[in-house]
């Protein structure tokens, strides 16, 4: 009952702080004149892939880390099926000529490099370290779009930019300790009814720490900023792969059962399959079409609904 109320009030307070930190970002990038999507794709999503960074350390310590790439590989997954599905049902999202020829492209080059380096049934250290240093150099291409942005700035009081502020710094805490609290309550419920580790990873904890991209993404989307839900869908994505697993496996390395030819429901060939799937799926769209409308929202969540019952029948 106790993990039950805790996982209820962690989502309240997601919800509240989510909807008060895309208002705050948004007013700071125009002040600045930085671009909305710079500042979707950094400050907010590397604040909401805190969640996932936490359980990729704990669970490293621990030696037990094959959560954290199933964590990871599911929270991709729900971040480009679930919650931008869910974001163009609400608004159509227009994209940037800049988006598709750079950032789209990098994601679908960080998912593929993560692919090749899972084919031999681990990531190691080496691998890890790898990661970590395309994290770095992602982080600083990330400074130099934001210091080469050119916007017109909006003005605002002083003491209204400091509010902005301590609401940005104390609503991606609230974020953190709210996904932290959604995770452990998640689990602790799941392992109650005897569900196994590996698809509490992919599912429940992947859903859990994913929930701040969720209430973010739709906040971002009641509030018109379409280039925030990119940003960060795109930039949580990156850091999940670059810099999640590879401060986890640069820990301890992470043995992966890839590929099972003899239970392919254990395989995780085929979620990872499913996420560079999507990736590429989106960025077809995106050249096609130069938005994501309503229609390619319901495309996504149909194949999101496919992967679950997938997941769920795994479990079962």
């Amino acid at each position: 009952m106790a993990q039950f109320l805790i996982l209820l009030v962690s989502l309240v307070i997601i919800v509240i702080t989510s909807d008060k930190l895309i208002d705050s970002s948004s007013k700071i990038a125009k002040f600045y004149g930085v671009p909305t999507f710079i500042i979707g794709v950094s400050i907010i999503a590397f604040g909401t892939s805190a969640p996932e960074l936490v359980v990729g350390i704990i669970s490293s310590i621990q030696k037990t880390n094959q959560l954290s790439y199933g964590n990871i590989v599911g929270s991709c997954i729900n971040n480009t099926g679930l919650i931008l599905g869910v974001s163009s049902l609400i608004l159509t999202i227009s994209v940037s000529a800049k988006i598709m020829r750079k950032e789209m492209l990098m994601l679908v080059g960080v998912e593929t490099i993560l692919l090749i380096m899972s084919l031999n049934g681990s990531l190691s250290r080496t691998n890890g370290i790898i990661l970590i240093i395309l994290g770095i150099l992602f982080i600083i291409y990330l400074i130099k779009g934001a210091t080469s942005a050119e916007e017109s700035a909006e003005t605002i009081e002083k003491g209204d930019l400091k509010k902005h502020w301590i609401i940005v710094i104390f609503g991606l805490i609230g974020l953190i300790v709210s996904g932290q609290l959604i995770v452990s309550s998640s689990t602790a419920i799941a392992e109650s009814f005897g569900i196994d580790q590996s698809a509490i990873g992919l599912t429940l904890v992947a859903l859990g720490t994913t929930m701040p991209e969720l209430m973010t993404s739709i906040a971002a989307a009641r509030r018109k900023e379409d280039d925030m839900i990119l940003g960060n869908i795109i930039g949580s994505n990156i850091f999940n792969i670059l810099l999640v697993l590879g401060v986890s496996s640069a820990i301890h390395p992470i043995a992966i059962n890839i590929i099972d030819p003899f239970n392919i429901y254990r395989s995780l060939f085929i979620d990872v399959g499913i996420m560079l799937l999507l990736t590429v799926l989106i960025h077809i769209i995106m050249l096609l079409r130069k938005k994501i409308s309503w229609l390619s929202g319901i495309l996504l969540l149909c194949i999101y609904t496919l992967y679950m019952f997938k997941q769920i029948y795994f479990i079962m």
